[in-house]
């Protein structure tokens, strides 16, 4: 089964952003990781589109 890039954001922000504060941000810089700070509420995980790669491969569907 084949996952868009927004599709795996969507579901990690889904998942992590009430439970850990933590949201996933799709950039074109480096990956990195910022906690919650005056400008955010929430921590965020940058990571570059190129790193996703659009498209996921999950499980041998």
């Amino acid at each position: 089964m084949q996952y868009s890039c927004q599709e795996l954001i969507s579901w990690f922000n889904d998942t992590f952003a009430v439970s850990d504060n933590t949201i996933l941000v799709r950039a074109e810089d480096e990956p990195i990781y910022l906690p919650a700070d005056e400008r955010c509420s929430q921590q965020r995980i940058i990571v570059a589109h190129a790193f996703l790669r659009c498209q996921f491969v999950l499980g041998n569907e």
